[in-house]
């Protein structure tokens, strides 16, 4: 017994020593999206910390099935928060003009939208009994269709998703922007204990520029450290979604002022402290 528990300190030291160090993958032009001077942040969506209710899937979260329930509510609940965030970094960082949250919304009404020919897509997920709708802001609308792929590589579905170049340009030109954002923040669980409740997550977030034709200029994915945690904890699934905050003002700062991400971090850090 002894041993087992020598074992498992072990494996949790191992665990917590590769925790510290974050990922950072940007792909696209930087010179392109400084030059942009008015944008709209179209979406900013939470996803889900698992797609499907395969048998697999069942069992790695089992650990967490215990707030299920609420993490559907906390998502709805914290998209606008998300949203907001986003809307007032691009905003300070880069000294955009920015559309977002009801200022945006207010001008894609129905009607425009209509006219426009710009289709919007509903936020059910096939097949997922725990997170049947996508979390949007409340105010926002979705112009993706993403009832059957949820998956991180989503974006990058060019058949799935031919159509969208033609959508943003026609917002681009109605709105008379630049180009358009979107983003998606998700709590990920990378490993989890089989003797306890405690899982490895981070926090992934990615971030897509498109230019006033609806091409894509410019894609971010962050994966942050990772935190070993109580699975069955909401307090701390939400302290590793907490970390889009940090990491989003680190991102902005250094695309759009060349800040040093970790000197930003640190920032934060310190304030914690």
């Amino acid at each position: 017994m002894r041993t087992s528990k020598i074992l498992i300190c072990l494996i949790i030291t191992l665990l917590l020593s590769s925790c510290s160090s974050y990922k950072i993958k940007n792909k696209g032009s930087e010179d392109a999206v400084r030059k942009m001077k008015k944008i709209a942040l179209l979406n900013v969506f939470i996803f889900p910390p698992f797609e499907t209710e395969s048998i697999i899937l069942q069992t790695i979260y089992s650990n967490i099935y215990e707030i299920l329930p609420q993490l559907s509510q906390f998502h709805a609940d914290y998209a606008d928060t998300i949203e907001t965030y986003m809307g007032v970094k691009l905003q300070e960082s880069a000294g955009l003009e920015v559309l977002y949250g009801k200022n945006l919304y207010s001008k894609l009404t129905p009607h425009i939208l209509d006219s426009l020919g710009i289709k919007t897509y509903t936020t059910k997920l096939k097949d997922n009994q725990y997170f049947p709708q996508l979390a949007i802001p409340s105010h926002s609308l979705n112009f993706s269709d993403f009832y059957y792929n949820i998956g991180p590589n989503l974006f990058e579905n060019r058949a799935r998703f031919e159509s969208k170049n033609v959508v943003f340009s026609k917002l681009c030109d109605y709105l008379e922007i630049d180009g358009i954002v979107v983003a998606y923040v998700r709590s990920q669980t990378i490993d989890y204990s089989v003797v306890s409740d405690e899982v490895l997550r981070q926090m992934i977030e990615k971030v897509i520029f498109y230019n006033n034709k609806g091409q894509k200029i410019y894609t971010t994915i962050i994966e942050s450290e990772k935190l070993f945690e109580q699975g069955n904890d909401i307090v701390f699934y939400k302290e590793v979604i907490d970390l889009y905050f940090p990491y989003t003002d680190a991102f902005l700062r250094n695309l759009f002022r060349d800040e040093s991400f970790d000197d930003v971090l640190e920032e934060y850090k310190t304030k914690d402290k």
